[in-house]
């Protein structure tokens, strides 16, 4: 019977997408995994369900000492997408110690290139920062980046830029093997969503990473997925390409009018993060910023004094002046000084000036 309700209903496992047997299944899974058991099932069972983030930190806190690599890895993916919405941050922080004892005591061999990537995406949204074992997933994907595919890449980087850990190595083993990232072949270019392009101009940015091939290629890619890209992206390419001071002929322009159709669309972190990427290039395109500057001068409560600063800066430094925008923002920044850096405050008057 549970043979042919699964063989009927594959949906009822998704993890396990080409199951045709449950006997079949529950040995390749144990296979997979050395010593793999039931009880490695009946936990990615459980964690693969949950989407409270009170449920997985009791799963996790009940113990994994003795969980699959799977599970392992299943664990954190979860903590990390669920983890933010729960409430007892001394819990959350228990059970990341929980795994990461379990790391520190097996290593990270045997994990399968996904396995990883999800791992260290979720230390990023987690902000768990443990510079051995970062090291050490590095070097597991230093030694075989080909082995990766093009977005658990994007998603490796873009987790190292959230907790500001540059490892030249890795930087360098990605974006100077050409075609790892986007590839001669079309299947890794189609592996290349437009989050990931974001993620990479943006983590290159913050890790201060500045290969021009790389980012020529990224941007070559962007330029033909433009309209798939949301304004959160368009956001951190655009501040990406800007502080690594990258102008691409095409994508910029076409990123720009992008902006101006969709300005409503744009978190207030958005558009200072595309008035500082702007400005950071020296590029005045004048229907974004007239569009960011109309649909933000009556938002600018929104914006954190460091976003007010950004947008005012990057208005500057691009040579672009809204007088109504200037306005605004002098009205209400005059009851925010406080907030203030004395480095807030000198490139603001830098860019009034």
């Amino acid at each position: 019977v549970m043979r042919r309700v699964i063989t009927w209903n594959r949906q009822l496992f998704p993890i396990f997408p080409d199951v045709v047997s449950f006997p079949g299944t529950l040995r390749r899974f144990c296979n997979a995994n050395r010593g793999g058991s039931w009880h490695a099932w009946n936990i990615q069972e459980q964690l693969s369900s949950c989407s409270r983030a009170e449920d997985i930190v009791d799963i996790v806190l009940a113990g994994p000492e003795r969980w699959s690599r799977v599970n392992m890895s299943t664990a954190w993916h979860r903590l990390g997408r669920f983890g933010d919405r729960c409430h007892d941050k001394r819990r959350i922080r228990e059970a990341i110690r929980r795994l990461s004892d379990v790391h520190r005591a097996r290593g990270f061999e045997g994990y399968k290139p996904r396995n990883l990537a999800n791992i260290i995406w979720a230390w990023g949204k987690l902000q768990f920062k443990d510079g051995a074992m970062m090291r050490e997933i590095c070097t597991w994907v230093v030694r075989e980046p080909d082995q990766f595919l093009a977005r658990d890449l994007s998603n490796i980087i873009y987790a190292l830029a959230q907790m500001r850990h540059k490892n030249d190595d890795l930087l360098h083993a990605v974006s100077g093997m050409p075609g790892l990232l986007l590839g001669e072949s079309r299947e890794r270019k189609d592996e290349l969503s437009s989050q990931s392009v974001a993620n990479l101009l943006y983590a290159f940015a913050v890790l201060g990473h500045n290969r021009r091939q790389t980012l020529a290629q990224l941007c070559d890619v962007g330029v033909v997925m433009l309209p798939k890209f949301k304004p959160q992206e368009l956001a951190m390419s655009l501040y990406g390409c800007g502080v690594l001071n990258f102008y691409h002929e095409a994508f910029v322009p076409q990123a720009c009018e992008l902006v101006s159709a969709r300005v409503t669309e744009f978190s207030t972190h958005g558009l200072a993060n595309v008035a500082y990427g702007l400005g950071r290039m020296e590029y005045c395109h004048e229907t974004a910023l007239e569009s960011l500057c109309d649909h933000s001068k009556e938002k600018l409560g929104g914006f954190t004094s460091q976003g007010l600063v950004n947008t005012i800066y990057g208005l500057g430094l691009a040579g672009y002046r809204h007088e109504p925008w200037v306005l605004a923002f002098c009205n209400h920044t005059k009851g925010r000084l406080e907030e203030f850096t004395p480095q807030n405050l000198a490139n603001t008057a830098y860019a009034l000036g």
